[in-house]
């Protein structure tokens, strides 16, 4: 909680810091934030607006910005494309919101993608997807992309745990399967290696006995101890060994590291 809350005053202050884009110190700076209130990631989204809420608190009991109050101003992507695509609608429809925290999850923020490049509001997202910034130019991702987290991943299983037989393990479904298919291949085209075993769970398994007793026939190499003490880059995303210890499943989220947005028609968007 304490580090969302910690990304989300960065993310507060980049964008309404600008001294010539602020609001006067009467008016409040309204910011919209996009998020799955109700539906199944709805935990996910409470998480966030309570770390955004306690972010606004900290901001506005420092003395604001320029003397300026921040004002959240919140609409429920209701956990689909569509609901994202109309709270992204609403809130650039909204002249006096300077931009918009965005989605976590990536096939929201695509949805919401071109209603904020028509609307020419800067969008920040948590989304992975290297789709969701490819020719944009007010769409912000603030954590590294899943090319770059494969890339990582790949790199440290086999430069840094000299690892040649290698388990991949992930959801056959959504973001943890596309990020392991992305591992997958780096390590044929960029190392010349394929996965010894890769395999995959149904989203709602709770027993993964037979994934987990796939590798151990095929004898992955690297022993338990060594992947007991290795550990993945602080930049990679997070990453489970089987009880063999050379079994990855790229399954981790992302972390924040932004462009300031460009100047457009809001005020507080600061030129570049």
């Amino acid at each position: 909680m304490r580090t969302c809350w910690l990304i989300v005053v960065g993310l507060i202050a980049g964008l309404v810091l600008a001294p010539e884009a602020s609001a006067p110190a009467a008016d409040a700076i309204k910011t919209g934030v996009q998020l799955p209130l109700t539906g199944e990631r709805a935990p996910v989204g409470q998480i966030i607006k309570g770390s955004v809420e306690m972010a606004v608190q900290h901001v506005n009991g420092t003395g604001g910005v320029n003397g300026a109050s921040i004002a959240a101003v919140y609409a429920d992507s209701q956990n689909s494309a569509e609901g994202a695509a109309a709270a992204a609608r609403a809130l650039a429809g909204d002249l006096d919101v300077v931009a918009i925290l965005g989605e976590l999850f990536s096939p929201f923020a695509l949805a919401s993608r071109d209603v904020v490049e028509a609307a020419d509001v800067p969008y920040l997202i948590g989304g992975t997807s290297p789709r969701t910034t490819e020719n944009a130019e007010w769409v912000y991702r603030v954590g590294a992309s899943d090319a770059l987290l494969a890339e990582l991943i790949a790199r440290y299983v086999v430069q840094d745990l000299k690892l040649r037989r290698i388990a991949v393990l992930s959801s056959r479904v959504g973001v943890h399967n596309a990020r392991a298919e992305l591992v997958v291949k780096v390590l044929k085209e960029k190392y010349g290696l394929t996965p010894t075993v890769r395999e995959t769970w149904k989203p709602d398994d709770r027993d993964f006995t037979a994934q987990l007793e796939k590798p151990k026939p095929s004898r992955p190499m690297g022993s338990s101890r060594s992947a007991r003490r290795a550990r993945a880059p602080r930049s990679s995303s997070r990453s489970g060994r089987s009880a063999s210890g050379a079994a990855w499943s790229p399954t981790g989220t992302s972390a924040p590291g932004a462009s300031s947005p460009r100047r457009g028609r809001r005020r507080t968007a600061s030129s570049s």
